[in-house]
């Protein structure tokens, strides 16, 4: 399976879709099955993978 190889981390295209439209990924309806330990918008992912990509960019130059 595909996950096995990328060991769970986001692709690029994945990435990108993530930053360019955000407000268009929504939760699944079983999402709260998972019981997750904190309540995140789609926005507030995509604002932390900002901050992360700026501090990268910021240290390599």
């Amino acid at each position: 399976m595909a996950i096995d190889y990328s060991k769970y981390k986001l692709k690029l295209k994945s990435i990108l879709s993530i930053l360019s439209s955000a407000e268009k990924f929504k939760k699944e309806e079983e999402f709260e099955l998972l019981n997750p330990k904190y309540k995140v918008t789609s926005l507030e992912i995509r604002d932390y993978i900002m901050d992360k990509y700026k501090e990268v960019f910021n240290e390599s130059k």
